[in-house]
C-alpha cells in the first residue's frame, strides 16, 4: 500500500527549562482536529516524562498553512 507524502511538519527545539515544539500543517478541513489530537499526545508525552507544564503559544492560519506552538517545561 502507498502512502500519500505526509504533509505535516514538526519541529522540535531547546528553551531554557524544557523544549519548544512548532507544527506546521496544510490548512484543510480537520486541521483543527489534528492541533488537538497533537496537543494531546504532546500533554501525554509530558506526563510520561515528567514534563510538567505544556503552554500552547499560538495558533495562527497564514492562508495556506495552520500553524501552532508549545513550549513543555520541565520539573524545576
Amino acid at each position: 500500500m502507498k502512502y500519500p507524502d505526509n504533509p505535516l511538519n514538526v519541529e522540535i527545539t531547546d528553551i531554557q527549562g524544557g523544549y519548544k515544539v512548532d507544527v506546521k500543517i496544510p490548512e484543510e478541513t480537520g486541521s483543527l482536529v489534528i492541533i488537538d489530537v497533537i496537543e494531546g499526545l504532546l500533554t501525554g508525552m509530558c506526563n510520561v516524562f515528567g514534563i510538567s507544564k505544556i503552554k500552547k503559544t499560538r495558533e495562527l492560519q497564514d492562508g495556506v498553512f495552520l500553524s501552532a506552538s508549545w513550549n513543555l517545561f520541565e520539573l524545576e
